[in-house]
């Protein structure tokens, strides 16, 4: 009925307030005590005044819709499906800029898109990144991002919860790595390895990166240049 990567608890509220599943009735269901439903139930409801939770959930209305022949009634269209994989290559990439100090995901009226800005040091916020707004609305249900109203625009920041998560999604992309075959003999051949430092991807601090130079476009024509003059010299 819905999505792979909608909380157990979004699920639980929206099939009491659209299909009209009592609290008792899913208790029942649930295997829990009726008080965590409506707990659960009244968070939403208070989150509802924020864009992107209210978006997020009125998107999700449309399946249960769906399911009770509403559609033709509401005129609503049915959204399309949006893959774990495509949600975790966004987050990963939204999330590690959010990271960064000063940076914030800009929200603006009436766009299909958001940004994130981080201040610079003259104090004019510098874009670093463009999300579209049905990935935003996911990272708000999710609890990833929570945000704040300034006049006609709202701020998000990224959430513990959003950290952990983004730290659970580097570390299933290491393990994928890990486990990825070796390199073929000719791969290992032309591998020259080096070390510099690079940010940390939360801001707090600096580490050593282990790279191979020969992935550098720099290096790969400075090679080449050195290499004509050596033809030219024996010419």
């Amino acid at each position: 009925l819905t999505p792979d990567w909608v909380p157990e608890h979004v699920e639980t509220y929206l099939t009491h307030v659209v299909t009209g599943v009592s609290i008792r009735e899913l208790s029942r269901i649930k295997g829990c005590h009726a008080s965590t439903i409506l707990r659960q139930v009244r968070k939403l409801e208070l989150r509802r005044d924020e864009p992107l939770i209210d978006q997020a959930l009125a998107d999700l209305s449309i399946n249960y819709n769906i399911l009770e022949n509403k559609l033709e009634r509401t005129h609503m269209a049915k959204p399309e499906p949006i893959s774990d994989e495509d949600i975790s290559r966004q987050a990963r990439r939204v999330l590690r800029r959010l990271c960064e100090n000063s940076a914030y995901l800009a929200v603006f009226p009436k766009m299909d898109v958001a940004a994130v800005f981080k201040n610079t040091v003259a104090g004019n916020p510098t874009r670093i990144a463009v999300v579209d707004h049905k990935f935003t609305r996911i990272f708000a249900l999710k609890e990833w991002i929570t945000g704040e109203q300034f006049g006609q625009l709202r701020r998000y920041n990224i959430t513990a919860m959003g950290r952990t998560a983004l730290k659970r999604m580097i570390a299933q992309d290491r393990q994928k790595r890990d486990e990825a075959p070796a390199n073929s003999p000719f791969q290992e051949k032309y591998k020259e390895f080096g070390e510099r430092a690079v940010n940390i991807y939360d801001g707090t601090g600096r580490k050593n990166l282990r790279y191979n130079l020969a992935e550098s476009p720099l290096t790969l024509l400075a090679r080449k240049k050195r290499q004509i003059r050596c033809y030219v010299s024996i010419s």
